[in-house]
């Protein structure tokens, strides 16, 4: 991020009301709590400016969640109640993607969520609410969330209903290596073994209703996730045997399950204690996400790699790289969220 911060800098100091660059700069700025700078972007726009542009609008909001400031908040809010459905949910995707509070960026999600908007839309609002509160810890209220977007994308009519929605993003929740308990790591791995998928596994799409996305193959995704599960319940051969599954349906074809089945593979050879094969392997990853991707694709940044290689890295006595891999999982995706914490824990050593 920081030589994109510095790229964004220098256009905004030859043009001043840049608002593309000003944009970007805000985002960065917010997502490391930087109000005064926030206040710095903000200072050349008049009120009236910055009520009739909705750039000026995020950026207001990126700086009142930086500040806490509530009042800020719902004010601004009843300014974004007449936004269009797509607008709107390209801020819940900027706001959570580079959330410096991830509660109280939660609650304003759910307060955007309580909109007129299509079920879709609608529906990824609430995935954002998951996302967040897997960052804070809330596992409960997480699921919860994981809940309410499901039951609501279900009332998408088609082609705007994704069939894979549900099991995309529970899977993406379970693949998460967040603290859940052995009991709940087996129930995740029974229900995603008894998942019945539909089709003749062409990929799904996974899109919005303005065309953001891509499609998906489910099943690559289910040997991957189940593949995690069984490393963290101590269930190697397990995690071989999805390995195995996996690198069957991973064709020249498909980039992203070839990739994907590279990541199950480093995550073995890290358990097995072979780190520099585990370095080797993950190297070969070729992360497919761009900033259009940011919020509506699980998994296709592969921060579960990132993070891999960053802790690998570290485990090697590699601490300056490790860093800068570390440093990846900063702001910027919506998925990668929940993988912050341990990143800026690192980077505090």
């Amino acid at each position: 991020m920081g030589q994109s911060e510095e790229a964004w800098r220098t256009v905004l100091a030859h043009e001043p009301r840049n608002l593309f660059a000003l944009l970007h700069l805000a985002r960065i700025h917010a997502a490391h709590g930087r109000i005064a700078e926030l206040d710095t972007l903000l200072a050349p726009f008049t009120p009236e400016e910055r009520r009739a542009d909705r750039r000026l609008a995020e950026v207001e909001i990126h700086r009142a969640l930086a500040a806490a400031d509530t009042v800020a908040i719902r004010e601004i809010i009843a300014q974004i109640g007449d936004w269009d459905g797509p607008a709107v949910w390209r801020l819940g995707a900027w706001l959570t993607a580079f959330s410096r509070d991830p509660d109280l960026t939660a609650s304003v999600i759910g307060q955007l969520a309580a909109g007129d908007l299509p079920p879709e839309l609608q529906a990824d609002l609430h995935w954002f609410r998951a996302v967040l509160a897997f960052t804070s810890g809330r596992l409960e209220g997480a699921n919860a969330a994981l809940d309410e977007a499901v039951q609501i994308e279900a009332l998408a009519d088609a082609p705007a209903r994704r069939a894979g929605f549900d099991a995309v993003i529970r899977w993406h929740a379970a693949s998460l290596p967040l603290p859940y308990p052995d009991s709940t790591l087996a129930r995740m791995r029974s229900e995603i073994e008894a998942t019945e998928l539909s089709g003749s596994g062409d990929p799904e799409p996974f899109l919005n209703t303005f065309g953001l996305g891509r499609a998906l193959r489910l099943e690559p995704l289910r040997h991957y996730t189940l593949g995690l599960l069984s490393l963290r319940l101590g269930d190697t051969p397990g995690a071989e045997a999805a390995a195995r599954a996996l690198g069957e349906l991973a064709t020249d074809a498909d980039g992203f399950a070839q990739d994907l089945h590279r990541g199950l593979r480093a995550h073995l050879l890290r358990h097995e204690g072979r780190l520099d094969e585990a370095l080797q392997v993950v190297k070969e990853i070729r992360p497919r996400a761009s900033q259009g991707d940011l919020a509506v694709i699980p998994f296709l940044t592969m921060g579960n790699e990132r993070r891999l290689r960053a802790e690998v890295l570290a485990e090697l006595g590699r601490e300056s790289d490790a860093s800068e891999w570390f440093a990846s999982l900063g702001a910027g995706f919506v998925a990668d969220a929940p993988l912050r914490p341990r990143a800026e824990e690192a980077a505090a050593r």
